[in-house]
């Protein structure tokens, strides 16, 4: 049983072996190695260099989630969704659903900075808009950016006279969607 796993995952494999070898552990008793082996795959990936533990979908822009032990309240840097209201927006209800699916409640999602300063604590206040919410892009498990793909759906809009980072390509994004009539840029 060993083996079949440790073909599937030979760098995870060396690891531990190295571990094993270096923390006194006997590489020959199966029982360890085979633990050692469970924790591993069982471990979920990091693949982001901020990451941040979904708590709770606000509204399609902005999400609750814990970020180095924090617990914040993100606002999605460069876009605005429709708002839930009162009164509730078209299409507010299905941004929502959009960033639901793709940071769902418990999943690890990555933050992601115009200024890498804002991911040091103490957060600096230029971090935080005016209703205490951090400014941040949002990367998805499966690597995407969460703040373009709601662009490209037609479920935001950018901020267009605010200034940052990914703001020409954004605007590409949008314009994309409104020429397609997706979302809220259809009849």
């Amino acid at each position: 049983m060993l083996c079949d796993r440790t073909m599937t995952r030979p760098l995870i494999f060396a690891f531990l072996v190295l571990a094993v070898l270096t923390s006194g552990c006997d590489p020959t008793d199966p029982v360890s190695v085979d633990a050692a082996v469970e924790a591993a795959v069982d471990a979920e990936p990091n693949p982001f260099d901020h990451p941040a533990r979904v708590l709770r979908v606000i509204d399609g822009d902005t999400l609750e989630v814990n970020f180095q032990g924090v617990e914040l309240t993100v606002r999605f840097l460069g876009i605005d969704t429709p708002e839930l209201g009162p009164p509730v927006e078209p299409w507010a209800a299905e941004a929502k659903l959009e960033t639901t699916v793709n940071a769902t409640p418990a999943s690890m999602v990555g933050l992601e900075f115009d200024d890498e300063a804002c991911a040091i604590i103490p957060f600096p206040s230029s971090c935080f808009d005016g209703f205490d919410r951090m400014l941040a892009y949002i990367r998805t498990a499966q690597g995407y950016d969460l703040n373009a793909m709601l662009l490209a759906g037609g479920f935001a809009t950018v901020f267009e006279w605010e200034d940052f980072d990914r703001k020409a390509d954004y605007l590409a994004i949008q314009a994309q969607a409104q020429s397609e009539g997706v979302g809220i840029w259809g009849p």
